[in-house]
């Protein structure tokens, strides 16, 4: 055999072993995670106007709303009931009763619904009981038929949301893995 012809054959030889000894690796020392908590050590949301949770309830599935359209991202109220966005760009209110308001307290008009894109995050400002402010993710659209996402803040006056405020702007967007999920921390 000529040298020539060897040299590649040995070097793909050599490549197949090392990337199944890769795969080996990766694949037999996933790091093993353990998690040991007694049920009755979890802390279980309990409201003021209901009795406290207990294990039974943890396993106990109940419908909150009915009719909302693709909802995404949820916001409890410190007052009580929450807010639910709706990808389709509206804003729905759920009194602490479970009852879902049947008009939106916003439909924004600008959101644009496109594939995984659309109305997705929300949040209360930390000093929300102070403000009112409630901050919002949406995919929106401007010349060119372009897809971008932004933040904005409204004030929450109990019905509606009024005084859209745009914090961030211009955030590339897609009509896939779109979503974003919006949280204050440190």
């Amino acid at each position: 055999m000529k040298r020539g012809f060897t040299l590649p054959i040995l070097l793909i030889f050599l490549f197949l072993v090392m990337a199944g000894a890769f795969y080996y690796l990766r694949i037999n020392n996933k790091p093993q995670v353990k998690v040991e908590t007694n049920i009755s050590e979890v802390p279980l949301p309990t409201q003021s106007s209901k009795p406290e949770a207990t294990k039974a309830d943890v396993s106990r599935v109940s419908i909150i709303a009915q009719g909302l359209e693709v909802p995404w991202a949820l916001a409890f109220l410190p007052e009580g009931g929450m807010l639910v966005t709706e990808r389709d760009g509206r804003v729905r209110f759920i009194t602490k009763d479970g009852e879902l308001k049947p008009d939106p307290v916003a439909t924004i008009s600008s959101v644009k619904q496109i594939g995984e894109g659309g109305l997705h995050g929300i949040v209360l400002h930390p000093d929300y009981q102070q403000n009112r402010y409630i901050y919002l993710y949406y995919t929106y659209s401007e010349s060119l038929n372009n897809t971008l996402n932004r933040v904005v803040r409204y004030n929450f006056d109990g019905t509606k949301l009024t005084n859209e405020k745009i914090i961030v702007n211009g955030i590339p967007g897609a009509s896939n893995h779109d979503g974003g999920r919006l949280k204050f921390g440190p």
